[in-house]
């Protein structure tokens, strides 16, 4: 026999060696009994035909269900039309469970408390189900955790627990938008030392109250950050959520996109020219003063009263983009009528009367824009919450009566 054939022989007979040791890999019965029990918790086994063709999770059958080595290691059962609720108990059984997601569902009563925690699992997806509440104890139970979503759930007054939140120290990105959850505003999400790697922090349209501390987000990694449109519990929609941009935004310098609209953030428009990052600010509707700074190619929306910032990227020239060219590029758009500011460069910038088609009419008809405001904020803003640019408001009132 030659040199070659048997090479070739070997060969052949590792790989037959190799495919029965993974056909001989069975699916652990733990990991089969939890994901049976599951299926029934959830519906799973009528919306999308877990267990119909096998009961074993691991064979192929089983849609949006990954294993490897006969261990469960990622659900995707998004948009799945799952009912019912996830047991704690099931789910702490799939040890080597890395991405859980059951987003877009109809799952309900509380998110569930883990009796033995998943040591493995990153992401977890609960977004757009009907969950009541995040129960003490839940993030425990997920001590690797990333990224974590509960967005869009009408829970009946939930809270976050901090000393079980900052068991989950390696989070990347934590959203929990119209979540109805209330309580004074986790500042402690702010601090680098306590989350180091958070990039992401999304808690809009909930009803936190209290102050944004100063020194917030500083020298954190955050990119991402939206605590906008938090409302009272009573129904009115008030919004009680006050600090001052100005004391905690300059140094939070890795910020792409910001948005604090609709709250009530008071005292001076701050200085954001060192955050070159910065693509997206969004201060919409609170009660701040003076003229923002930012550095060039920011979008911006920038509202107090009835005066309202608008542009779209800061060019080289120092003219608006998209509000240049004659669109308002944001949502939602300020009423007809209402003043316009173009920024420019300092506390330099232009205005002009918002169309009823949304168009900016001085700053791109052509035609002369009003005065430009003065070249120095008010004195008194921090002190006395002076309105953003009196005089140019001024004369807008004058010009629209």
């Amino acid at each position: 026999m030659s040199i070659v054939s048997v090479l070739l022989l070997i060969t052949m007979l590792a790989v037959g060696g190799a495919a029965r040791h993974l056909a001989a890999v069975k699916t652990d019965p733990s990991d089969a009994a939890a994901m049976q029990a599951i299926a029934k918790s959830t519906r799973a086994d009528e919306a999308v035909g877990w267990g119909k063709k096998s009961a074993d999770p691991c064979d192929g059958t089983w849609a949006g269900v990954r294993c490897d080595m006969g261990r469960v290691t990622s659900i995707n059962a998004s948009r799945g039309g799952l009912i019912g609720r996830l047991n704690g108990t099931d789910l702490s059984k799939l040890a080597f469970l890395t991405d859980l997601d059951l987003s877009f569902n109809g799952l309900r009563n509380d998110v569930p408390v883990l009796p033995t925690p998943l040591p493995r699992l990153v992401s977890l997806n609960l977004r757009s189900n009907s969950f009541s509440d995040i129960p003490v104890g839940f993030f425990a139970g997920f001590p690797a955790l990333e990224t974590f979503a509960v967005d869009d759930n009408d829970m009946i007054f939930p809270t976050i627990s901090r000393d079980d939140v900052l068991k989950c120290s390696k989070l990347r990105s934590f959203s929990a938008n119209n979540a109805s959850i209330f309580g004074v505003l986790p500042n402690y999400f702010g601090n680098t030392t306590l989350f180091p790697a958070l990039e992401t922090l999304s808690l809009a349209r909930n009803q936190f109250t209290g102050v944004v501390l100063a020194g917030f987000g500083y020298k954190s990694n955050i990119k991402y950050l939206d605590i906008g449109g938090q409302h009272d519990s009573d129904g009115i929609g008030r919004s009680t959520l006050i600090g001052s941009l100005d004391l905690f935004i300059p140094d939070m310098e890795n910020l792409v996109e910001a948005r604090f609209d609709h709250n009530a953030l008071i005292g001076p428009a701050l200085n954001a020219t060192k955050l070159v990052n910065l693509r997206v600010f969004d201060a919409s509707y609170n009660d701040l003063c003076g003229v923002p700074k930012f550095a060039e190619g920011i979008m911006l929306y920038f509202n107090s009263g009835s005066v309202t910032f608008g542009g779209g990227a800061l060019l080289s020239d120092r003219q608006g983009g998209d509000l240049h060219s004659g669109a308002f590029p944001f949502s939602p758009r300020p009423a007809s009528g209402h003043v316009v500011c173009l920024l420019r460069t300092g506390f330099d910038g232009q205005c002009g009367s918002l169309l009823s088609d949304g168009q900016v009419g001085a700053l791109h008809s052509g035609g002369q824009a009003w005065p430009p405001p003065p070249s120095t904020p008010p004195s008194a803003c921090a002190r006395t919450r002076t309105r953003l640019w009196p005089s140019a408001l001024h004369a807008a009132q004058t010009r629209l009566s």
